[in-house]
Formats: structure tokens, C-alpha cells, sequence
């Protein structure tokens, strides 16, 4: 009869420390920001996914070196319905214009890259296609992925009032010390961004425009922007266009 005591206090112990294990696991899973919207964009695979969302984006961005001059970019995205899936990009910058066919298969393997710089012109296929074209756009459609996700985060009361107040200068932080990106839980990520104008259209057909003046992203993750230095980089979106 003892032994069935101590056998049912020792079970009743267990199922306690079980109920507070598991009441600590979700409390900690609520403190990670949600992110639905990173979701849809299927964060767990690579950044070359972002094109299937959009049939056109363009993007200027200021790039920000420490001891060295402020850089900008304009890169812009065009789909072309053919067979495959065509997309003809830009990306000018301060050495010229770089112009870039991406012939991609259903599942947004890299088929073939022709790459015009001007220095001359270029092509890649199969393997060699794919890898050169997540380097050209790992850096930039990563932050673009990274940006969207913060701004899904912030919350509606904030986003109806960015809408709202165009003309009003509006800081907001976002501090995480977990984020959730494709399904592994990176120990920090800081994003700091000073809004002034934010415009969400949405018309028939489903088509939204999100254009941000100004947009200053800090994020000092090893997920994306250092240079081959290691230092961070500062990116700063002028202008962000999607349809």
C-alpha cells in the first residue's frame, strides 16, 4: 500500500514538473514575433522565391560602408509570361549598368543567367546559372525578406496611422532577442527603421504598392548584410515598389 503511495506521489511529481515544462516551452514560443506573413513567403527556402510573389518590383537602395562613401543602387524586376519563367533585371549602380535574364523552371531553379555588364556579356546554365544568381541577389532579396517580415510585425494601430499620417515623421523600433526565419531561431536580431511615408494600395486584382521613402535597416545578424570584411552594413531603402 506504501509502495502504491509513493508510486502514485512520484507520478503526480512527474506530471507536475511535464505541466510546468511545458507551460515554460510556450511561454517561450509566444515571446517569438509571429510571422505569418514570413510564412507566405516561404522563409525556409531561398531568396530567389521572393520573384514568384511579384511580377515587378524595383527597389533604390543606399548602401553604408564604414570609411568608405555611401553607395546607391537601383535594381529593377520584370516577369515575362513565356514557357519558363523569364525575369529581366537591372541593377545600376554607381560602375555602370548590369542587366540580368533569368530563365527559371516551376519550382524557381535558376535554368540559365545572361549576365551585361560593361565589360561585356556573359552566360550560365544549369548548376553554375543557379549559384551565380543566388550570390547577385541573396544580399538584396535577403533584406527586402527580412524588411518585409519586420514591417508585418509592427502592429495595426501603428501600420493605420503610417498609412494615415504621410506626411508625419514617425520612429519606430523593433527589438527581438529571438526571430524565427525558416524554422531556425536566430539568437538576435535588431532592426531599427525611421518611417516618413508609407503608402499600401490595394486595387483589383490584388495588386499592392508599398513604397517607403525612408527605411533604415540595421540588422546585426549573421543572416545577412556584412561585407567580405565581416563589418555590417547599413542598408537603406529609398524607394520599394511591388506588384
Amino acid at each position: 500500500m506504501e509502495y502504491d503511495k509513493g508510486k502514485a506521489m512520484l507520478l503526480a511529481v512527474l506530471s507536475l514538473l511535464v505541466m510546468l515544462f511545458s507551460i515554460f516551452i510556450l511561454n517561450n514560443i509566444s515571446q517569438i514575433p509571429k510571422v505569418s506573413t514570413c510564412r507566405a513567403l516561404r522563409l525556409s527556402e531561398k531568396p530567389l522565391v521572393l520573384l514568384r510573389y511579384f511580377k515587378e518590383f524595383t527597389m533604390v537602395l543606399k548602401l553604408h560602408r564604414p570609411g568608405e562613401e555611401d553607395s546607391t543602387t537601383f535594381l529593377s524586376c520584370l516577369y515575362e509570361g513565356d514557357e519558363d519563367e523569364v525575369y529581366r533585371c537591372e541593377i545600376v549602380g554607381e560602375e555602370g549598368c548590369t542587366k540580368i535574364m533569368l530563365t527559371l523552371d516551376k519550382s524557381m531553379y535558376v535554368k540559365m543567367l545572361v549576365l551585361t555588364t560593361p565589360n561585356g556579356n556573359k552566360t550560365f546554365t544549369g548548376f553554375d546559372a543557379h549559384m551565380v544568381a543566388q550570390t547577385l541577389f541573396s544580399e538584396l532579396l535577403g533584406a527586402l525578406r527580412i524588411y518585409l517580415c519586420t514591417y508585418s510585425q509592427l502592429p495595426n494601430y501603428l501600420k493605420e496611422e503610417l498609412a494615415e499620417s504621410r506626411d508625419t515623421q514617425m520612429d519606430y523600433e523593433v527589438k527581438s532577442e529571438k526571430v524565427l526565419l525558416g524554422g531556425t531561431i536566430y539568437p538576435s536580431i535588431h532592426v531599427y527603421f525611421t518611417v516618413r511615408s508609407v503608402d499600401i494600395r490595394p486595387v483589383e486584382g490584388g495588386e499592392i504598392t508599398l513604397t517607403m521613402v525612408k527605411s533604415d535597416l540595421w540588422i546585426t545578424t549573421r543572416y545577412v548584410l556584412r561585407d567580405l570584411a565581416g563589418r555590417i552594413v547599413a542598408l537603406e531603402i529609398l524607394n520599394l515598389t511591388m506588384r
